[in-house]
């Protein structure tokens, strides 16, 4: 019996779709506040590495200075100088500093402003497919025959209709602005390192296929672990359901006992997900 639920698994099993294939029930609107969600995650992430850039600027700048200072108050000024650092004006000094304040505050403010935008626009237009799903989903229900509700528990599909949209609406929303944010920070970043320091540069990249292939099998992992959660949940739920809905019958035949150690065996199931 086992072997036979699970060739039914396997042949029932759903085929993966690509991405953005996920944007199949979009509208016109959908699609635009979409794309400005993309272009406000974009800019947000190149301007992330201006913080480092400017940090750096000012670090220099204040080495410069209290390398300026140690020559000034050193007896031997050619030997202070050794390490072969420059020196730097006061005027230079504080145009460097005013331009690190007025460059911080103007780069916090587009962050905030694009990440607040970016975050908005992919929620609505997520939210709006989301409910267009919804709707789609309901009628199709409806549309059925009524041998159709006899071969499958309808408590399920309403639990895993409501799971599986909330992971949809969560993976077409703010994640997408997070991963294009993250994303185009990272190429700036690496192209800032190789500008001001490639040898360096190429030897952490040379560590870069190590993280690559190890976050590629725990995103595996975790994606079958989700899939039998969800399935384990959405058993479990239509079993409590159905159990609920006709509780007068179950009691009547006794089979309270039955449907507990039913229910158990799913639960198990979720707790072997989890672990």
């Amino acid at each position: 019996m086992k072997h036979d639920k699970d060739v039914e698994d396997k042949t029932n099993k759903p085929k993966p779709i690509r991405y953005y294939s996920l944007f199949r029930y979009s509208t016109c609107v959908d699609y635009l506040l979409v794309a400005i969600g993309i272009v406000a995650a974009a800019v947000c992430g190149v301007v992330l590495p201006v913080f480092g850039s400017l940090f750096a600027m000012m670090n220099q700048a204040i080495v410069q200075m209290g390398a300026r200072q140690h020559a000034t108050n050193s007896s031997n000024n050619s030997a202070a100088n050794d390490t072969g650092v420059g020196y730097i004006s006061d005027d230079a000094f504080e145009r460097i500093w005013k331009t690190y304040v007025i460059g911080i505050f103007v780069a916090s403010a587009c962050m905030w402003i694009l990440g607040y935008i970016y975050t908005v626009a992919l929620n609505v237009a997520a939210e709006r497919q989301v409910l267009r799903i919804r709707t789609l989903f309901l009628q199709s229900l409806l549309r059925q025959d009524m041998s159709w509700y006899d071969s499958y528990q309808t408590g399920e599909f309403a639990n895993r209709s409501i799971e599986d949209l909330n992971k949809l609406q969560e993976g077409i929303g703010s994640k997408l602005g997070i991963f294009i944010n993250y994303l185009f920070t990272f190429i700036l970043c690496v192209l800032n390192s190789l500008i001001h320091g490639w040898k360096l540069t190429l030897v952490m990249l040379s560590l870069t296929p190590i993280t690559i292939i190890s976050t590629a099998i725990v995103s595996r992992v975790e994606a079958a672990l989700a899939e039998s959660d969800i399935k384990a949940n959405g058993k479990s739920g239509g079993i409590a359901q159905e159990v609920l809905t006709a509780i007068r019958t179950v009691v009547a035949f006794g089979g309270e006992q039955k449907e507990i150690i039913r229910y158990d065996d799913n639960l198990k199931e979720i707790g072997r997900a989890h672990v």
